[in-house]
C-alpha cells in the first residue's frame, strides 16, 4: 500500500496498515477489511484522476471535433434534425435585419453577424427558456444558457434599482456604488420575485446601510 499510493494519502495509509496488524476479535477483524476496501476504492480513483488529468488537455483540444463528429453521425441516423436551428436562425436573421434597418437601411447583417445576434437572444432574453427554443447544435449548453439568462436577469434588477436610488437622492449620481451592487448580486442569487417582501426589505436595507434615501 504505501508504494501503491499517492505521497499525499502517506499518512491515512500509515494508518491504516498499522490499524490491519491490531485487532482483537473477528469483529474488529471486519471493521478492518472494510477500511481496507474503501481505501483501495480511493487509490483507484486517485489513479482514474490522474490518468484523466493527464489525457484533459488532449480530450479538451479534441472535443469540438468529436462533439461535430458524433453530430454528423446524429443527422444522416436521423436521431436529430435542423428544424429548431433554422427556426432560431431565421429569427435571428429578421431581429439582425429590423434592428439594421432602423440604424441604416443601406447596411445588410453579415452571416457572423446574424449568428451573434441569435447567441445573444437565447442568453439575454427574459423569461423561460424553452426546449424548443434552444437549437439541436446548442443543447448541449442548456445549462450554461440558463444560468446567463439568470445572470443578466439579476444584472438589469441591480441597475433599475440602484439607477432608481440615485434618481430619487439627486445626489452622488456619479458614484458607482460598488459595494451596495455587490450585496444586491449575492442577495438576488434566487429566483426574483415582485411579491417577495423579505427580499425586497433586505434590498433596501442594502441601500439605506450606505445611503440615506428619502422616505418615499
Amino acid at each position: 500500500l504505501p508504494q501503491l499510493c499517492a505521497p499525499v494519502r502517506d499518512p491515512e495509509v500509515k494508518t491504516l496498515v498499522t490499524g490491519l496488524q491490531q485487532f482483537d476479535n473477528v469483529d474488529e477483524m471486519m471493521d478492518r477489511l472494510i477500511q481496507l476496501f474503501g481505501f483501495i476504492d480511493v487509490l483507484v480513483f486517485d489513479w482514474a484522476n490522474f490518468w484523466l488529468s493527464r489525457a484533459a488537455p488532449t480530450m479538451i483540444e479534441e472535443s469540438a471535433g468529436y462533439e461535430q463528429s458524433v453530430f454528423a453521425e446524429q443527422l444522416a441516423s436521423g436521431q436529430t434534425s435542423l428544424t429548431k436551428t433554422r427556426r432560431w436562425w431565421n429569427d435571428a436573421m429578421v431581429n439582425a435585419v429590423t434592428e439594421a434597418d432602423r440604424l441604416d437601411p443601406s447596411y445588410k447583417p453579415t452571416m457572423k453577424k446574424i449568428y451573434a445576434r441569435g447567441l445573444v437572444d437565447l442568453a439575454i432574453s427574459t423569461g423561460h427558456l424553452r426546449g424548443e427554443d434552444i437549437p439541436e447544435t446548442l443543447s448541449l449548453d442548456q445549462s450554461r444558457l440558463e444560468q446567463l439568462r439568470g445572470q443578466s436577469v439579476r444584472i438589469a434588477a441591480i441597475g433599475t434599482v440602484l439607477l432608481t436610488a440615485k434618481n430619487l437622492l439627486k445626489r452622488a449620481a456619479r458614484n458607482s456604488w460598488r459595494t451596495e451592487a455587490s450585496r444586491l448580486w449575492d442577495l438576488f442569487k434566487s429566483p426574483l420575485s415582485s411579491t417577495d417582501e423579505t427580499l425586497i426589505t433586505r434590498a433596501l436595507s442594502i441601500l439605506e446601510s450606505s445611503h440615506n434615501l428619502p422616505p418615499p
